[in-house]
């Protein structure tokens, strides 16, 4: 119930980006470029739906990829100017819809939230 009510304020708020788009990108602002295997991993996603995020992400010219020069196997992702902006932009928003999600919530209740989640 928690994460339907949490889907339903950020996407009223944050309509032109999933849940799992705007972590990946503010994984990235956070750690700056990573392999996409690696992200997916930070923002708990499996390998396939990272890159279904990474593809959509890499379309609206919010991401690039590039090869890894020591492994070519291997795939970066980075910001673009763009998605740095964007995400800077967004992260406010974002902080608020978890403040809206939790709204039901006290102040004692909300940081007892915080801190089981944090465990997890």
């Amino acid at each position: 119930m928690a994460i339907q009510r949490y889907n339903e304020i950020f996407s009223r708020q944050l309509s032109k980006l999933t849940p799992p788009q705007f972590a990946a990108l503010v994984k990235l602002l956070e750690r700056g470029p990573v392999s996409q295997n690696e992200m997916g991993r930070q923002i708990s996603v499996d390998a396939a739906t990272t890159k279904g995020i990474v593809d959509r992400l890499e379309a609206r010219g919010l991401v690039a990829r590039t090869r890894c020069a020591r492994d070519q196997r291997k795939i970066n992702v980075a910001l673009t100017g763009e998605g740095e902006n964007l995400v800077k932009h967004k992260i406010p928003e974002a902080e608020a819809v978890a403040l809206d999600t939790m709204s039901r919530l006290t102040q004692i209740e909300r940081e007892r939230l915080v801190e089981l989640l944090a465990k997890l």
